[in-house]
């Protein structure tokens, strides 16, 4: 079953660093999160091109850079070797854990992921979502129906990927992501 909608809180305008965003990132990251291909666990192709013909003005390397500060805000991850992009809370915010089948889906989607790094961060918020609510429905579809993707959940090994300066799948608001707009985008998205 596609998606047909994008479930947003309206408790994000309560989070200082969503707000410290630049409209443009904030406009991008709504974008990013209403594509109609992004899967159930939040990862979309990242083709900037696309991305661009979505608004007049827009362009190729200014949705880069506009990326480029969600990805410093720990709003994103991508990979630009595997050309994904993960909305990285998608899997904790978007309510699917509550329902068994769409569980389902969405641990099929995980195994269609091709990058190592967005692997791992959908992973690690797989289990941020298991010690924040451990009584979703959804954890009995994964336990019965994918036992590896549980084991990994239940069981975390250390992420070998990563990024020994910061960490991409923290929540910005738990750990402050500094101020995004430090760095404005030349070009607005």
């Amino acid at each position: 079953m596609a998606r047909d909608h994008a479930r947003i809180m309206v408790s994000i305008w309560g989070d200082d660093d969503f707000k410290a965003l630049r409209a443009p990132q904030q406009h991008a990251f709504f974008v990013l999160l209403s594509q109609p291909r992004l899967s159930y666990c939040g990862v979309v192709d990242y083709l900037p091109g696309r991305f661009a013909a979505l608004s007049k003005g827009m362009t190729a390397a200014s949705v880069e850079t506009t990326v480029e500060g969600l990805e410093k805000a720990s709003y994103v991850v991508v990979d630009a070797d595997t050309q994904e992009l993960l909305v990285r809370s998608f899997v904790r915010h978007d309510g699917l854990l509550q329902s068994p089948n769409v569980t389902k889906a969405m641990a099929k989607d995980y195994g269609q992921i091709i990058s190592p790094r967005i692997r791992a961060a959908v992973l690690a918020e797989l289990q941020r979502a298991r010690r924040d609510e451990p009584d979703l429905a959804g954890w009995k579809a994964i336990k019965d129906k994918f036992p590896m993707l549980w084991e990994a959940i239940t069981n975390p090994a250390p992420d070998p990927y990563e990024n020994p300066s910061r960490n991409p799948y923290a929540n910005p608001s738990e750990e402050g992501s500094g101020n995004p707009s430090e760095n404005p985008s030349p070009d607005p998205w």
